[in-house]
């Protein structure tokens, strides 16, 4: 064991570090200014990681975790960091891959809503029977009872789950609007009546996908706009932040009602259709043909006639055939394809709205769009409070000749 040793500072995981022999080492569950009694558990050349073994002294901003399965579970690994400090770590994380990768000073603003029990989505793994998490890094099942990171209405349904026979089922997901509730099994199962009650809609997943129980989506509701959700469409998971940053991205695309916008990696449609109101036409590209299908529903269900959807890959699509005043991108952690950044540089779109799940990726690609691009406005969201990723918006102007 290695004894008092005081946390500098934090990785972009939410990992302490401490430095032994001028190798760095990772301290789970440790922030700033802890001091800790430690145990290396695995040593790499460049650096290792270690378990607390006892805290010594925690600082101020260190809290205790009333969760039974926090330090197993892995699902929201800064839970011991009061609130404050989880959106000032968020800050300073983008902050720091800005002036790393770009050189560049920002001072974003966080938006957030609630800490605790706001996911709309889960999804449960079944392992004899019983419901739960997987343990982080491993197939062993942590059974659980409830999470509060969740919608609390999952939570009472976890009561539910534990009172059916779920020997034919792998996996349970449920998802939740402000109005109703999903749930999809994976596998078999023929008893459910108790879940009715709780309950818009149950399909079940097997050979092929069956309708078990009201009807085959949920709704949800933004700011007067519907949006259908079906058990595979993408759709955030926290719905309150979502409707801060829909409003985000609305500001900075500044529409007048004459603008023609492109709206990449669209998914469902949701920041389209959004945008639509304010736009003179919306064309949304995407390459998953089911979300394409939920667009086009969307689309009908909120009476916008000025957008179009089409499926595609966005790399391949986007070429001079779409043309564009502001183009909205919300590609997956992985950013922005190498042949999206060639196409967004040479077609010269006056402005460009950025969301980006993973800082890393953005500033990436980032750096590419600088050449023709200069960096407005950032703002971050809160959508994951409890976890170490955050959501980013980037505002982008075409350069002045």
């Amino acid at each position: 064991m290695i004894k008092k040793q005081k946390i500098e500072k934090l990785n972009h995981q939410g990992y302490g570090i401490v430095r032994i022999n001028n190798k760095v080492v990772f301290v789970p569950y440790a922030i700033k200014d802890d001091v800790v009694d430690i145990e290396i558990v695995s040593n790499y050349k460049k650096y290792a990681l270690a378990e607390v073994v006892n805290y010594v002294s925690m600082s101020d901003e260190h809290r205790k975790v009333i969760c039974p399965y926090y330090e197993n579970c892995g699902g929201c690994n800064i839970s011991h960091m009061k609130y404050p400090s989880q959106l000032e770590f968020k800050v300073n994380k983008v902050k720091d891959i800005f002036k790393r990768y770009l050189d560049m000073e920002i001072a974003p603003k966080i938006e957030y809503d609630k800490e605790f029990f706001y996911r709309n989505k889960v999804v449960f793994h079944v392992v004899d029977g019983k419901i739960g998490f997987y343990e982080e890094g491993t197939n062993r099942l942590i059974n659980i009872l409830g999470c509060r990171l969740l919608d609390k209405r999952i939570n009472e349904l976890v009561q539910l789950f534990n009172k059916l026979d779920l020997t034919n089922i792998e996996k349970i997901m449920v998802r939740t609007t402000s109005k109703e509730v999903m749930v999809v099994f994976y596998g078999y199962i023929d008893k459910f009546d108790i879940l009715k009650d709780k309950v818009d809609s149950i399909i079940l997943i097997n050979i092929k996908d069956k309708l078990l129980y009201g009807k085959s989506y949920i709704k949800e509701e933004i700011n007067g706009m519907k949006f259908i959700i079906s058990y595979n469409s993408f759709f955030q998971v926290n719905t309150s932040v979502m409707k801060k940053l829909y409003d985000k991205v609305l500001e900075y695309a500044a529409l007048t009602g004459s603008e023609s916008v492109l709206d990449l990696y669209c998914g469902t449609g949701t920041i389209g259709l959004y945008l639509s109101k304010n736009a003179r036409d919306v064309k949304g590209i995407e390459v998953v043909e089911d979300a394409i299908k939920d667009a086009n529903i969307n689309k009908e269900l909120n009476g916008s006639s000025n957008i179009e959807f089409i499926c595609g890959d966005v790399g391949k699509l986007v070429n001079n055939n779409y043309v564009a005043d502001v183009v909205v991108v919300d590609p997956p952690r992985s950013g922005l394809s190498e042949n999206t950044r060639k196409v967004i540089l040479d077609n010269m779109y006056e402005r460009i709205v950025y969301v980006s799940c993973d800082p890393m990726t953005l500033a990436r690609d980032l750096k590419v769009l600088s050449s023709k691009y200069e960096i407005k406005d950032v703002c971050l969201f809160d959508m994951f409070a409890n976890t170490y990723h955050v959501e980013s918006v980037v505002k982008l102007e075409l350069k002045k000749a």
